[in-house]
């Protein structure tokens, strides 16, 4: 997670599906929103290991 203030990054809790380039939201009881974005899916990729595009979001925990 990024804090903006100070510039510092700090390591968040795991998502179930690790992506970028996505969108994120906070929520107002301390959880974010991740929508949309690129995954490493070698099932639904061309290619193993090729990059895709997601439709799905998932709420977590940040846990700091």
């Amino acid at each position: 997670m990024s804090n903006t203030l100070t510039r510092a990054w700090t390591p968040a809790a795991p998502m179930s599906v690790p992506r970028w380039e996505s969108a994120f939201t906070p929520l107002r009881d301390g959880r974010v929103l991740a929508a949309g974005g690129s995954v490493r899916n070698g099932v639904a990729a061309q290619r193993l290991g090729d990059d895709v595009l997601t439709a799905t979001a998932e709420i977590f925990t940040p846990g700091f």
